[in-house]
């Protein structure tokens, strides 16, 4: 029997002037990470790669995944909008359809993307 491979969710590291041309160059949605690099910051990435990993056996996600590297950071919140920190958006052909401010677990981050992505 062929076992099934758990799919890997590569995070691409973006900065300001790729921010339009990464969200608009695909037809699959992308998941935006804008995070400080403090004590949350790898229980936030790792739990992004967790979550997707367990949720594509329930239902197939095609996403590209992407973190708004540090400098660019404080440019992009005041672009979209940012109040809080970490912020998880979600975008589809290039316009954002959800977004989830601060601290997430499991149990809410996989609601977001569940009910975002149906």
């Amino acid at each position: 029997m062929k076992r099934k491979g758990k799919r890997e969710y590569p995070i691409k590291l973006i900065n300001f002037n790729e921010f339009d041309q990464e969200i608009d160059s695909t037809g699959k949605p992308v998941l935006m990470l804008c995070i400080r690099r403090d004590y949350e910051f790898n229980s936030q990435t790792d739990l992004i790669r967790d979550v997707l990993g367990r949720m594509v056996q329930g239902f197939p996600i095609d996403l590209k995944v992407c973190l708004v590297d540090e400098e660019s950071r404080p440019a992009l919140k005041d672009k979209l909008d940012l109040q809080g920190s970490p912020a998880f958006l979600l975008f589809e052909r290039g316009e954002e359809k959800n977004r989830l401010l601060g601290i997430a677990d499991e149990e809410r981050l996989r609601g977001f993307l569940s009910s975002t992505l149906g």
